[in-house]
């Protein structure tokens, strides 16, 4: 789930993101979510996470006992890792299961730069649980610019670890902003400009 919880930008910007600066309201919708689907493990990108405030502390009093969380920071192309703004934390990625996280692995998937100029870095984070033996729990997030020559590499990159096929999967749209990013658009109907996926595995 791609909470665009760090982009910036006003209406109208390429990097806009409905309700940047309000941690608040993002988190108790992603909690209800996990209520309506009545999920066990939430998978998160552009989150902020590690200090009081941050989207994955938030994320912890909400969801409540019984969860555990792992993060893994992510660098912007100019190598900062700080969230912007009133936001407090780092940028990258969280994981939240409903068990106990055993062991959690990070494995920078994204190619190195080339020409030297970039210094981003997406990770991939796993975890394992006392409850779920055999399973190995990841989340990632693609280089977005298709344009990118690293692109494909970081693609097969991810793609050699752990792999399990979903029973079913689609996107929960109702959260997701659906109005012109134009300055004068007025007030966004959603909380990202991503739609959250919903899978279930075999046995779920």
């Amino acid at each position: 789930m791609n909470i665009c919880g760090e982009a910036g930008g006003q209406r109208g910007d390429a990097g806009y993101c409905p309700y940047r600066n309000e941690p608040d309201k993002k988190v108790a919708q992603i909690a209800g979510l996990v209520s309506k689907h009545r999920a066990n493990v939430l998978l998160l990108q552009e989150v902020c996470g590690g200090a009081p405030g941050s989207h994955l502390e938030l994320m912890k009093a909400a969801l409540g006992p019984g969860w555990s969380f792992a993060r893994a920071q992510g660098a912007r192309p100019g190598g900062r890792v700080d969230c912007r703004g009133s936001l407090s934390g780092d940028l990258g990625l969280g994981i939240a299961v409903k068990a106990q996280i055993t062991d959690t692995t990070v494995t920078q998937t994204l190619p190195s730069d080339p020409t030297g100029q970039s210094k981003q870095t997406l990770p991939t984070l796993c975890v394992r649980t006392d409850t779920w033996a055999g399973t190995r729990i990841c989340t990632t997030h693609v280089l977005a610019d298709p344009a990118d020559p690293r692109r494909a590499q970081h693609v097969k990159n991810i793609k050699t670890g752990t792999s399990r096929r979903f029973t079913w999967c689609d996107a929960d749209q109702s959260l997701m902003d659906r109005t012109e990013n134009e300055p004068d658009s007025g007030p966004p109907n959603g909380y990202s400009d991503h739609a959250p996926l919903i899978g279930y595995l075999p046995g779920a």
